[in-house]
């Protein structure tokens, strides 16, 4: 059986100039991997929001890895205080995420805690609790 850490190391020893897929589908298999291994995964945000009077405003997210991308969101999987990133290769604690794969602290937020990815998960619409219009990592 593959193992979350498996896949991150697997996909990001792939990633060179491109992601392969989105942030959303990696997230969601990640957490589909952790619950197989008896983990409690949530789903966690990286978003540069910033309110600008009654506006937001969501800055850019340039990952050091692809400098050609920009996201305004980026979405993981996240379970014991880590992050499961394929742009990290490896697992990394939740406070350190932004930093290494963007360079910079930004804040980090539950999208989606772990009873509510695990009942997404197991009804198969988890793909469904993301936000269709913001730019994914």
């Amino acid at each position: 059986m593959q193992t979350a850490a498996d896949y991150i190391r697997e996909v990001s020893s792939s990633i060179t100039d491109s992601y392969p897929r989105d942030c959303v589908w990696h997230a969601c298999r990640i957490a589909e991997l952790l619950l197989a291994e008896g983990r409690a995964p949530w789903i966690g945000r990286v978003r540069d929001e910033r309110r600008l009077g009654d506006r937001v405003w969501f800055g850019p997210l340039i990952p050091k890895r692809l400098p050609n991308f920009t996201w305004t969101t980026h979405f993981v999987a996240c379970s014991d205080g880590e992050v499961y990133d394929p742009l990290a290769g490896a697992p990394v604690p939740v406070g350190e995420l932004a930093s290494r794969i963007f360079g910079r602290s930004i804040a980090f937020a539950v999208h989606l805690d772990a009873a509510e990815t695990e009942r997404l998960l197991k009804s198969g619409t988890i793909r469904k609790a993301f936000p269709p219009f913001v730019k994914l990592g």
